[in-house]
């Protein structure tokens, strides 16, 4: 059952957008300290240009429902990138 995410910036920024697919032009800009609250079953996409930190947490069960496959624009040049496997931990290659 899809519950209400939230999302907290810790480090760094962090864009996050609304809708069925990734879209540049819809993306809000969140700074370390901000805060959103993502409604149960609502489409988002985020987007993070250098390294960021953010806390997500909600009331379980949580339950990540894709959209389409799974698609992350990665950096070659970056020293890590997020893991997409919605069945273990988040984290980076580097962790």
């Amino acid at each position: 059952m899809p519950t209400r995410e939230h999302l907290t910036i810790v480090k760094g920024t962090w864009s996050i957008g609304d809708g069925e697919t990734f879209d540049r032009t819809a993306l809000r800009e969140m700074s370390a300290g901000d805060y959103v609250l993502v409604p149960k079953t609502m489409r988002h996409f985020g987007w993070a240009k250098t390294e960021v930190i953010t806390q997500i947490h909600g009331i379980g069960p949580f339950k990540i429902i894709p959209v389409d496959p799974w698609i992350f624009l990665v950096d070659p040049n970056s020293a890590g990138q997020f893991k997409a496997d919605p069945n273990s931990r988040a984290g980076s290659s580097t962790s």
